[in-house]
């Protein structure tokens, strides 16, 4: 598969495990008016501001990777951009950061479990 092997996410310079799920969301930022004849009035402020959600299953190590950049007021997101078919960078938060164990994982001897991982990031 050519987007894992060829264009990995990145977290600042950390490559990230390929996720279970991974939704880019692309949102227009606009004021909205009333004209005095009732018709909408649409000032475009910005174009593609970027959302994701993203969900894992990982062992301890990357529960710790991804909790650090939860406590981070921003960091870079490196990852593929289907038009120019390159890299694109985003500053992001990372928001609603949730992780719980799987069950019966806290047996497993190379690893202090496996972890369910959940969050969002928002393009300042």
């Amino acid at each position: 598969m050519m987007l894992r092997d060829d264009f990995p996410i990145y977290f600042n310079t950390t490559p990230i495990i390929w996720a279970l799920s991974w939704t880019e969301k692309s949102d227009v930022v606009e004021t909205e008016a009333q004209s005095e004849a009732g018709t909408d009035i649409l000032l475009p402020v910005r174009y593609d501001k970027l959302e994701v959600t993203a969900q894992y299953k990982c062992m301890s190590g990357w529960v710790k990777t991804f909790k650090e950049f939860s406590l981070m007021d921003s960091f870079t997101l490196k990852i593929y951009d289907p038009i120019t078919e390159t890299y694109k960078e985003r500053t992001v938060r990372m928001r609603n950061f949730s992780y719980s164990l799987v069950r019966h994982s806290e047996d497993l001897s190379v690893t202090e479990g496996v972890w369910k991982v959940s969050f969002t990031l928002k393009e300042i």
